[in-house]
């Protein structure tokens, strides 16, 4: 094999590596918003209610959709933030890790949101996504999803909310939360990532050629 061809494996094997998403998105990720505006890691004393959590059994005489929201849960609530309209859509970032404790799907159901005092509870929902389908037993992973966008239509004093309803199949190991500004966008790592791509159907173009000489 040509040096030059070894050289360019070599490097699009190290972007792969480079590019691999680890923890919570940073302040210059922009697939979740435009400004980071906080990050909050859960506390150890309530990932181990999590952890321990019993769900509540469904009342049959209930909606699905009732029963979620109405479960009992963990909750944990973050310091108030000024929501801004002028800074409109605000959006809660979460970002789980967790390891799957057997083979199978490694799953997990939350309600998320803004609670405040002052507007009858604020405005909470049920977040999917949080888990793993196929996890390999003793496997860790990261997941983040972003549930929703807030757009407040006046200047509005909320916490956000985080309520655990229950878990299937994996161990919590860390919850962040994050509360992000602005509409998502391109940043480099997204145009890094796409080179990398082209890159890596330049290299396999090349050594099919120089293997069919």
């Amino acid at each position: 094999m040509p040096r030059f061809l070894l050289a360019l494996w070599l490097m699009t094997m190290g972007l792969s590596q480079a590019a691999a998403p680890e923890g919570p998105p940073d302040k210059d990720n922009r697939r979740y918003g435009k400004t980071l505006v906080a990050e909050h890691r859960i506390d150890q004393a309530t990932l181990e209610r999590m952890r321990q959590h019993v769900p509540s059994a469904p009342d049959p005489k209930r909606s699905k959709a009732e029963n979620l929201m109405t479960a009992d849960t963990v909750n944990w609530v973050g310091p108030p933030v000024r929501l801004d309209p002028g800074q409109n859509p605000w959006g809660l970032v979460i970002t789980l890790v967790a390891t799957a404790q057997a083979d199978g799907d490694a799953s997990s159901t939350w309600l998320a949101g803004w609670t405040s005092e002052s507007d009858n509870g604020g405005r909470v929902s049920p977040v999917s996504g949080l888990g793993k389908p196929n996890a390999k037993a003793g496997e860790r992973f990261t997941v983040t999803v972003r549930p929703g966008s807030l757009m407040p239509k006046e200047a509005w004093t909320a916490m956000p909310y985080l309520g655990l309803v229950k878990s299937s199949n994996l161990r919590i190991e860390a919850v962040h939360a994050q509360v992000w500004t602005g509409l998502p966008g391109n940043t480099w790592r997204d145009y890094l990532f796409a080179f990398e791509t082209a890159l890596v159907g330049l290299v396999m173009l090349l050594l099919w050629w120089w293997f069919r000489r």
